[in-house]
């Protein structure tokens, strides 16, 4: 099972910048993967509520240790020229998460030609602790790129369906 969260909600807007919420971004990157499931025909994930909050969310799921997190947020900053994109793990993932989050990180970083931040554990983020880091299974969570950098977010306007299509074959093959 893949579990396959936009990482704001309907009352939490997360960053903005560029005219642009980050949970729009957010849930539009989601509804893009989920698309390319469908086309793909695979069926075997649950997406999260957009009314929910991350709390509710991970109440509602019980991964078992082969499914997957994969939670989709956009980076800002008071700089308008930081750029680039990350992927986050547990302080204490596995070897598999972090073969999983080294292949996100990749494919954003081909796919929307950014510069890598690295592959970073949960400790190095702003929040010290990310609680959907820690469930059960493999997981990841991606900053796709800095949505108060205009060139990102031009970068990922242009190539978000290509990005939706890589992040659905990961993880996919991950699921097996």
């Amino acid at each position: 099972m893949i579990f396959l969260f936009a990482g704001h909600h309907n009352r939490d807007s997360g960053a903005i910048g560029n005219g642009t919420k980050e949970a729009d971004l957010t849930k539009e990157l989601r509804n893009l993967i989920v698309s390319q499931f469908k086309k793909l025909g695979f069926k075997d994930y649950q997406i999260d509520d957009d009314n929910d909050t991350l709390s509710q969310v991970l109440g509602k799921i019980a991964p078992k240790s082969t499914d997957i997190i994969f939670d989709i947020h956009f980076n800002a900053s008071s700089n308008p020229k930081s750029t680039g994109t990350e992927v986050l793990i547990s302080n204490v993932a596995g070897a598999q998460s972090k073969k999983l989050a080294a292949e996100i990180l990749t494919a954003n970083v081909d796919v929307l030609n950014l510069k890598s931040r690295g592959l970073k554990t949960e400790s190095e983020s702003a929040r010290g602790r990310l609680a959907v880091l820690n469930k059960k299974g493999l997981a990841a969570l991606t900053e796709v790129c800095f949505i108060t950098n205009a060139q990102d977010l031009e970068q990922y306007q242009k190539n978000k369906v290509q990005l939706a299509e890589k992040y659905a074959k990961i993880l996919i093959q991950f699921n097996q």
